[in-house]
């Protein structure tokens, strides 16, 4: 469980903040517009593994303590985000147009 973070998500921008180091922040994310503050957090092994959207459209960025990747998941906007219980899986479901 994350008791020494402190995540914002704002419309263009996300925040991590280590609580036990004075408030710092230690990651700050540049995001595409993101009104939903669409975000998944999880922790495995003491590890905290963050998704969200990158600064591309359709695209999620997954930041843990050793790597950053952008994932081109979708050529339309991101609607929703959310990871397995054990942070191996990601789950991105994109925007749903039905025309007649």
């Amino acid at each position: 469980m994350l008791k020494d973070k402190l995540i914002v998500v704002l419309s263009n921008t996300v925040y991590m903040f280590n609580l036990i180091k004075s408030f710092t922040i230690e990651l700050s994310i540049k995001t595409y517009n993101n009104p939903k503050g669409l975000c998944a957090i999880g922790t495995n092994n003491d590890a905290v593994v963050l998704v969200t959207l990158s600064d591309d459209k359709g695209s999620l960025r997954v930041y843990n303590d050793k790597i950053k990747k952008d994932i081109k998941a979708f050529e339309i906007a991101v609607q929703h985000i959310a990871l397995s219980l054990n942070v191996m899986y990601n789950l991105s479901i994109g925007e749903i147009n039905i025309s007649y």
